[in-house]
């Protein structure tokens, strides 16, 4: 799963480098630290052949209880009444430096690419009523993890290439295929103790 993930001050001249896109929100950026559940970061999302970068709330309603849904599995999310809608028509891209996983020891691990380029996330999005407003909000696609964070976690985050979340963003077909798409190479960071989980 994925459950934090995080920015630096070079992410946003890093993005822009790779992906053109419109920012909307007046004040916001990308994020420059460490992103929870239920925070509003900037996800990128295709509208009309552009992208545009927008706050998001992190985490769908739960039907079954008051928590939120933060993570969709790529091998169900098509067929599961939660996702199966967004995967058809509102698929976003979640940028940022690095994200976090716990392990069973209650550490937590952070992981990067191995060539210090921004990592972009496959997600999922949505609009939701809350306290009587529309919100949109959005979840973090996985996938079994790869040789570097299984170690630590049997999940990770759809990691993609700049070029494949635009077309990630854009086109149905394509987002089946690249959600098959070997992740770049990362790199283990550091582990902390872990304190709460949020």
């Amino acid at each position: 799963m994925c459950c934090r993930y995080y920015g630096d001050h070079e992410l946003e001249e890093d993005i822009s480098a790779q992906i053109l896109y419109k920012k909307t929100g007046i004040g916001t950026g990308l994020p420059t630290g460490e992103v929870r559940p239920s925070e509003s970061p900037l996800i990128l999302t295709e509208q009309a052949g552009t992208v545009i970068a927008g706050p998001m709330s992190w985490g769908f309603r739960n039907p079954s209880h008051n928590g939120l849904l933060i993570n969709a599995r790529t091998e169900s999310a098509e067929e599961k009444v939660s996702f199966r809608d967004s995967f058809a028509r509102f698929r976003c891209i979640v940028p940022a430096r690095g994200f976090f996983e716990w392990d069973h020891a209650h550490q937590l691990t952070g992981f990067e690419r191995e060539d210090a380029a921004p990592i972009y996330m496959a997600g999922l999005y949505r609009v939701e009523k809350r306290d009587g407003k529309d919100v949109s909000v959005f979840v973090v696609l996985t996938r079994p993890a790869d040789a570097v964070v299984s170690p630590v976690h049997d999940r990770m985050p759809v990691l993609l290439s700049a070029e494949g979340a635009e077309y990630y963003m854009k086109e149905k077909t394509s987002a089946h295929e690249l959600l098959a798409v070997t992740p770049p190479a990362l790199k283990c960071l550091r582990t902390f103790e872990q304190i709460s989980l949020f």
